[in-house]
């Protein structure tokens, strides 16, 4: 219990640090919400855009989660993705450790929720993620 209490805690110090960095650079359009473990706790068509850089892997529940993200975006929203390659004899052992799986596993799950997938961007410089 004692680690997700920490856990908590410290995602809910960085959904603070996040809101303060926007107000204080004006950006007036972002609100912070600390969400679930299978729920992004947001209203139904209310986002235009959700991006999920790094954490996909952590999603425990990944068809619920998937799901309120889905009911979260507006008709026309996108949802991007950027995580770590999970690749056997190539990527980073502590990597393949932490990450529970690979881009194609993460790509059929978000599939298999209803999103399509537009586009598959090769960033330059990133050499230990996709996007």
């Amino acid at each position: 219990m004692k680690k997700t209490t920490s856990f908590a805690i410290a995602a809910l110090m960085l959904v603070q640090c996040t809101v303060a960095f926007c107000q204080k650079s004006e950006l007036n359009n972002i609100t912070g919400v600390l969400c679930a473990e299978s729920s992004v706790n947001l209203p139904p068509n209310s986002i235009d855009v959700v991006f999920i850089c790094d954490v996909y892997h952590h999603f425990e529940f990944p068809k619920t989660t998937l799901a309120s993200i889905k009911r979260a975006l507006k008709k026309h929203g996108h949802m991007v993705v950027s995580d770590f390659e999970r690749i056997e004899g190539t990527t980073k052992a502590w990597t393949m450790g932490h990450v529970r799986a690979g881009k194609e596993v993460f790509r059929a799950e978000i599939q298999d929720a209803g999103f399509t997938l537009v586009d598959d961007k090769q960033i330059e410089g990133l050499k230990e993620n996709y996007f």
